[in-house]
């Protein structure tokens, strides 16, 4: 016996042996459960990542995961001793501004007391003025001497305004670079204030990304904060999305929880595209909350959609290239598809009930 003949009917029986384990399976008709698959994350109602606001070697880590954090409460800081100095140095000149804009300013008493000064003169050359004046209507004096009394009058007096003026000008440019100092010190505040990383709101410290003496970088994910109640995130593709509907209820399963169903219903649909999972994304409320809980688990879930009655289904399995069954003959057909879950999908067209069809294994 030659070793090609040989080889032929150990292909045979194998063929045959194969052909005889392939599941045969037909047609039913019943009521079908139509689900949307999904698969998702459990996370907190808001979860929030603490960033670095400068470049800088952390300091001071106060917090390690799984510990509660309040609100406006310090995380970390980064190292900040030049911007220390600064603040110090802003400060020291807003309180010289502040100084220097107020009554007690020397540049201001100077000025104040040469008005004084020229307040007095003014008074005196006036006096003298309406002395000469009726002298004059007396003939008692010359018109040159009284001229002399009435320009030295208005030569005082007009010193006496411009004193004022550069009175207000100073004090005005004293008060506006007491502004600018502010203005300047309050910028430095704020900078000063993003070297301390701060929780906005009270939570839980879901993960610490960095350690102390690490450098890190501006916007650089330092931690992922967590608060309120849990919740599952589901991510659905496009050909589904326009069949969630809220208050859907939703079967879940946690791989923390592999054996069990959670049931739960869905609460919200995101509005838009998420470019990053590159899926849409709703949110499903529990039911009941399994007992141990862990945010970023795992999980996947059916959500029911309508229950449709008296329909012709097959197995899932048994469809091939979404469109194409096997009949027990060998010969693949199309057929045309329905309604699906995770087990039956429905038949509309291409097979009669009687039909025989090879389930793929």
């Amino acid at each position: 016996m030659s070793w090609n003949y040989k080889y032929m009917i150990l292909l045979s029986v194998v063929l045959l042996i194969a052909c005889n384990r392939d599941k045969k399976v037909s047609p039913v008709r019943k009521s079908i459960q139509e689900a949307v698959f999904a698969s998702g994350t459990l996370s907190q109602e808001n979860e929030f990542y603490l960033a670095a606001g400068y470049d800088g070697v952390l300091k001071n880590v106060n917090y390690k995961e799984g510990e509660s954090i309040q609100g406006n409460a310090v995380f970390a800081t980064i190292e900040h001793n030049v911007q220390r100095n600064q603040l110090e140095e802003a400060q020291l000149n807003y309180k010289d501004a502040q100084f220097n804009s107020s009554a007690q300013s020397l540049q201001l008493k100077q000025l104040n007391a040469q008005i004084e000064q020229a307040k007095a003169q003014e008074a005196l050359d006036y006096k003298n003025y309406l002395r000469y004046r009726e002298l004059r209507e007396q003939n008692s004096v010359s018109a040159l001497d009284f001229e002399k009394a009435e320009l030295q009058y208005k030569t005082s007096s007009e010193q006496l305004q411009l004193l004022q003026s550069q009175y207000l000008d100073m004090e005005k440019t004293l008060r506006l670079a007491k502004e600018k100092s502010l203005s300047q010190l309050n910028s430095q505040k704020e900078i000063y204030d993003d070297y301390f990383v701060k929780s906005d709101k009270p939570g839980i410290v879901l993960n610490v990304y960095k350690k102390e003496g690490e450098l890190v970088k501006r916007g650089e994910i330092i931690a992922k904060i967590g608060s309120g109640s849990y919740l599952a995130k589901l991510f659905i593709a496009e050909d589904d999305i326009v069949k969630i509907r809220n208050g859907q209820r939703a079967a879940i399963q946690l791989n923390t929880y592999p054996d069990e169903l959670f049931e739960g219903h869905i609460t919200k649909i995101w509005p838009a595209f998420d470019e990053t999972e590159q899926s849409y994304v709703v949110e499903a409320r529990f039911e009941q909350m399994p007992k141990e809980i862990f945010s970023g688990t795992q999980l996947q879930a059916n959500i029911e959609l309508e229950v449709h009655q008296n329909v012709m289904v097959i197995p899932i399995k048994a469809l091939i290239k979404g469109k194409y069954v096997k009949l027990e003959n060998g010969e693949e057909i199309e057929v045309q598809t329905g309604y699906k879950n995770e087990e039956w999908i429905e038949i509309k067209s291409g097979l009669k009930d009687n039909d025989v069809l090879i389930e793929m294994p």
